[in-house]
C-alpha cells in the first residue's frame, strides 16, 4: 500500500519538489488571503463568513486539481490502459488519490482559515471551520471522481473520433 502512495505522489506534478509544494499550496493561496484581508480591512460589513467560503473553495479545487493531475499524468504514460486491463480495487488506485488529496486540502483550509480569521478577530468561527472540513472533502472527492472520469472518455471518444 505504500508503494501505492509513493507512486500517486509521484505521479502529481506539483508535488516534484518541496520549493513547488510551498509555491502552489502555500504561498500563491497565501498572496489570494493577503488580498483578501486587504479588502477585508476598512470595511462596515463583517467579511467573515465569505473568507471561509474562499478558503472552502480554495480546498475544493486542490483537492479536484490533485486527483485530476494524478489522473492525467497515468494517462499522458499510457498507465491507464493496464489499470483498466488489471482492474485493481478502488483502494489500490482511486482511495490512494483521494486520501492525499484530503490531506493537502485540509491542511490548506485550516492554514488559511485559522490566519484569515485571526486576523479578522474572529476566532469563534474556527471550529465550524473544523466541522466544514468532512463536506469540503466529499465535494472534492466526489467532482475530482467526475471530473477525472469524465476526463477518461473525452480521451477514449476523441481517440475514436481521429481514427
Amino acid at each position: 500500500m505504500k508503494a501505492a502512495y509513493r507512486v500517486t505522489l509521484r505521479s502529481i506534478g506539483t508535488f516534484d519538489s518541496v520549493n513547488v509544494i510551498l509555491v502552489n499550496y502555500l504561498l500563491l493561496p497565501l498572496v489570494s488571503l493577503i488580498m483578501f484581508l486587504l479588502i477585508a480591512f476598512g470595511a462596515s460589513q463583517d467579511y467573515s463568513r465569505i473568507l471561509v467560503g474562499s478558503v472552502i473553495t480554495t480546498g475544493i479545487s486542490t483537492g479536484i486539481g490533485i486527483v485530476v493531475a494524478s489522473t492525467v499524468y497515468d494517462q499522458n504514460i499510457n498507465l491507464l490502459d493496464d489499470i483498466f486491463s488489471i482492474r485493481p480495487t478502488f483502494k489500490n488506485y482511486w482511495l490512494v488519490k483521494f486520501v492525499i488529496a484530503a490531506v493537502v486540502l485540509s491542511l490548506e483550509t485550516i492554514l488559511l482559515g485559522v490566519i484569515g480569521l485571526l486576523v479578522l478577530n474572529k476566532v469563534n468561527i474556527i471550529p465550524r471551520l473544523f466541522l466544514a472540513l468532512p463536506f469540503e472533502i466529499f465535494i472534492s472527492v466526489l467532482l475530482a471522481y467526475f471530473c477525472a472520469v469524465w476526463g477518461m472518455k473525452k480521451r477514449i471518444l476523441t481517440g475514436f473520433l481521429i481514427l
